[in-house]
């Protein structure tokens, strides 16, 4: 049996979010597609969301001023190729449906700041989404994904990924100068093998708890401020964890560690360490409490 950390207890110690939506001005929302289009001119966000549609109308592409569309819990298994002609469109909110995929069209969505595309039955992504160069966050978790989007490491501006609770089993990335990625999220696929190489200066957090990993391959830039690493199968801690001097939260609980190299003491900044269900000793224990900062809690 696998034990996991609770969600409670990851969102109180921290882990980036995904923002909260954007406002738009009161008398610009709608909620039936015929009172959009009627308004066609004011409409700035369509909210058709626990409706049972099996479709979205190629009507669609009247609202040009369209900028908030959320189509979350419908049985939707295609969105139409008009999505496309939203030139406007900043937001696409579409979790919980049965999507197989996105048309290639919604790379001509070049305003799209966040995707939300959590619960569906998606596997790839088309190539234009690299089209995508203001998309700042996208939410893939919960479908089908056992290979990595590469295409995703083509929009620039892309600060939080998380697909988390896919079919991943080996990743290699290459994170290269010049991408904005702050967070990745990763945990709960079935990884046996993780490598990362990290020349960008701005990824703050990773996560990948509750895989089956022994060892992490991860090199370059050091600008880890969060690494989540709960419920893998990882013996010691791996090697990199103790470069990163900025580090302020490390979840290591549900891993088989039973010892920890002096290398730690150089987690200066090191604020929360989560030792639940190891294999460390109370000494072990009582050492870290010594040579880690005096204001780090230390959880076991």
């Amino acid at each position: 049996m696998r034990l996991f950390i609770t969600p409670l207890l990851i969102a109180a110690v921290h882990v980036a979010t995904f923002a909260q939506n954007i406002n738009y001005p009161d008398g610009s929302e709608f909620y039936t597609l015929e009172n959009a289009i009627a308004n066609k001119e004011q409409c700035q966000s369509l909210v058709l969301r626990d409706l049972a549609l099996d479709s979205l109308s190629y009507r669609v592409t009247a609202l040009q001023e369209l900028r908030f569309l959320n189509l979350k819990k419908n049985n939707l298994t295609v969105l139409p190729a008009e999505i496309g002609t939203l030139a406007k469109l900043e937001e696409l909110f579409i979790p919980q449906n049965q999507l197989n995929g996105l048309p290639k069209e919604l790379g001509k969505c070049i305003s799209l700041l966040k995707v939300d595309a959590e619960q569906n039955k998606l596997s790839i992504l088309p190539s234009s989404i690299e089209r995508l160069q203001k998309l700042k966050e996208i939410n893939l978790s919960q479908n089908n994904f056992s290979t990595f989007p590469y295409s995703l490491l083509q929009c620039r501006s892309l600060q939080h990924l998380n697909l988390s609770q896919n079919k991943l089993r080996e990743l290699n990335l290459r994170l290269t100068s010049g991408l904005a990625l702050r967070e990745l999220n990763f945990s709960k696929n079935q990884l046996i093998e993780l490598k990362i190489s990290n020349s960008s200066d701005t990824l703050e957090a990773l996560n990948v708890s509750n895989n089956y990993l022994e060892e992490i391959s991860y090199s370059g830039n050091n600008t880890l401020k969060t690494i989540i690493l709960n419920n893998n199968q990882l013996a010691t801690i791996p090697d990199f964890v103790y470069e990163q001097r900025n580090l302020e939260l490390l979840i290591l609980s549900y891993n088989p560690i039973d010892e920890i190299d002096l290398k730690i003491s150089n987690l200066g900044r090191l604020k929360t360490l989560i030792l639940n269900n190891t294999q460390l000793t109370s000494e072990t224990i009582e050492s870290l409490k010594k040579i880690l900062p005096s204001n780090c809690v230390i959880t076991y």
